[in-house]
Parts: structure tokens; C-alpha cells; sequence
């Protein structure tokens, strides 16, 4: 049962959310993340958390990050906070990974992920600016 815990967990696009956001706030844990039909994914993340073998994350790192979910997941959001950080990494990563450049990386990640709310989209932008992260 702990195996099968740890391979939903391996491909939790939360966790590769959060790692992905953690290398964005400057730790550089050293995993490599591409954008996938759910979101961020990296596999080298995937194979550590099947393994119970999860780098920890920097403390300056996860302060940032702290304040970053605290600004993301606070008043008036409606939908849940996971999906939240997973809608974040996703608008980072279109922001500074995706060549050619995107102009707009809101418009960018509601074609490419339709079933997102725009306005998660939107909120997640805001946030990451106001963390310093774009």
C-alpha cells in the first residue's frame, strides 16, 4: 500500500508544482521540469518522491514560496488551493520557458489548458509579480 502511495504522490502535479515553484524562488534542487498535459512534471522529482527520496526544499526558498501560496490561496479564492499552485506553475513556466516568447501567458495557458478558469490564470500571474517571481 506505501508503494502505490508513493507513485500517486510521484505524479502529484501538485508536488511538481511546488518543487518547480521552489527552483523558480532560487533553490536549485537540480530538477529539470518540461510542461505536461497536468502541468509542470519533471521525471527525475517523480522518481525521488517513488523512492521517499524528496530533496528538501532550501528555508529561503520555501519563505518565498510561503508567502507566494498565502498570496495565491487567500481571500476570494474559489477554487481549491492546489489547483491554485499548479495554474502558478504553469503560468511561470509559459512566462520564462516557452520559445518562441509569449506575449501573453494568461491567453497562452487557457488555450493550452482549457479546462483552467482564466480568471485562476489571472490570479496566479498577479501573485507571482507581487512575489517577485516574474
Amino acid at each position: 500500500m506505501r508503494a502505490l502511495a508513493a507513485v500517486g504522490l510521484a505524479r502529484s502535479p501538485v508536488l511538481h508544482a511546488v518543487y518547480y515553484l521552489a527552483a523558480a524562488a532560487g533553490d536549485g534542487l537540480g530538477y529539470s521540469f518540461r510542461l505536461e498535459g497536468f502541468g509542470v512534471y519533471s521525471p527525475e522529482l517523480a522518481r525521488d518522491a517513488a523512492l521517499g527520496r524528496l530533496r528538501p526544499i532550501a528555508r529561503r526558498a520555501a519563505q518565498r514560496l510561503a508567502s507566494l501560496v498565502a498570496s495565491l490561496c487567500g481571500d476570494g479564492l474559489r477554487v481549491d488551493c492546489g489547483y491554485a499552485i499548479v495554474a502558478a506553475a504553469r503560468v511561470h513556466f509559459v512566462a520564462t520557458q516557452v520559445y518562441p516568447p509569449v506575449d501573453d501567458p494568461v491567453e497562452y495557458v487557457s488555450m493550452r489548458f482549457p479546462g483552467m478558469d482564466r480568471w485562476v490564470a489571472e490570479r496566479a500571474l498577479r501573485a507571482l509579480r507581487v512575489a517577485g517571481l516574474l
